[in-house]
């Protein structure tokens, strides 16, 4: 029911001749947002852009959930597992990448489709933000060092000059709260700009109790597929405070190696963080600056 009443509403939209089309699929982590994708693009003739920020990095075969090489076949995937673990692919970074691959599907005639779970990247496609000046990599490194010998102490340096955004982000939050600190120094948030695309965007919401118990069975699926194994490779290969390992399923299960949690406790951790992400995930969307825009399904 919820693809036919999506097809409808693509066949609609495209009728309208939109100029730069763009359609975007959204929604919490689990919702089954790539299945829906790629169903869209056979039927419309889409490719589709990545806008998930762990399925960017190589190597993540199983903790990210990356589509398989099945379903990159059946339809093109751009923007998935470009970048080494250790690299720091940032939103303004992205956005220049994602926005080179739209233009060029469209140039062939192609119905790009942009879909992920991350909400600031989709954000930064859709409202075509403008970034403030760029991070110095020698003032990243000493945040990060800062976080590691005392992370309330990063967390007060956020909270003297940015108390509001301060508020939202846990002490124990490594990358995000050292990003707000070098947004902050480096004069504010991003602004949005003149937008690019003609968007329509569908929005996937499932049933709470049935998204949660999705979560908690794919985290099965994904240790029973040897996700620890891969987390092990990993950490020998890479730092653990790598960009790519600090999502959950990847954290838990190095505190895990590291003797720091039991493995009932890591287990227990990634379910609940995961449930977490798909709650923040669903805040995100209902409060942005495009939330009227989306057509929940």
């Amino acid at each position: 029911m919820k693809i036919q009443t999506a097809k409808k509403l693509v066949s609609k939209w495209l009728g309208k001749k939109p100029r730069r089309p763009l359609l975007i699929v959204v929604g919490p982590t689990a919702s089954g947002k790539t299945g829906f994708a790629i169903h869209l693009a056979k039927t419309f003739g889409g490719e589709i852009v990545n806008a998930d920020s762990r399925q960017i990095y190589r190597e993540l075969e199983i903790g990210s959930a990356p589509p398989t090489a099945t379903e990159r076949t059946e339809v093109p995937h751009y923007l998935v597992g470009i970048a080494s673990p250790a690299e720091k692919i940032s939103v303004a970074k992205y956005r220049k990448l994602a926005e080179a691959k739209i233009r060029e599907i469209l140039r062939r005639g192609k119905l790009p489709i942009l879909t992920g779970g991350h909400t600031l990247l989709i954000s930064a496609i859709v409202e075509n933000f403008q970034f403030p000046g760029k991070a110095d990599e020698n003032r990243r490194a000493e945040l990060g060092k800062i976080w590691e010998k005392n992370p309330a102490k990063l967390w007060k340096m956020l909270q003297k000059i940015d108390s509001e955004t301060a508020a939202k982000i846990p002490a124990k939050n490594r990358h995000h709260l050292i990003r707000a600190v070098e947004r902050a120094e480096l004069g504010g948030e991003s602004k949005k700009g003149r937008r690019k695309f003609d968007c329509l965007i569908l929005g996937l919401n499932p049933n709470r109790e049935k998204l949660y118990e999705q979560i908690n069975q794919r985290v099965e699926r994904m240790l029973k597929s040897g996700l620890l194994t891969e987390v092990e490779q990993l950490g020998k290969k890479y730092n653990r405070f790598a960009p790519a390992l600090r999502g959950h399923g990847y954290r838990e299960l190095l505190d895990f190696l590291a003797s720091e949690k039991s493995w009932e406790v890591a287990v227990a951790e990634i379910k609940k963080d995961t449930r977490n992400y798909a709650k923040r995930q669903m805040t995100w969307w209902r409060n942005c600056g495009f939330a009227k825009e989306i057509i929940w399904l």
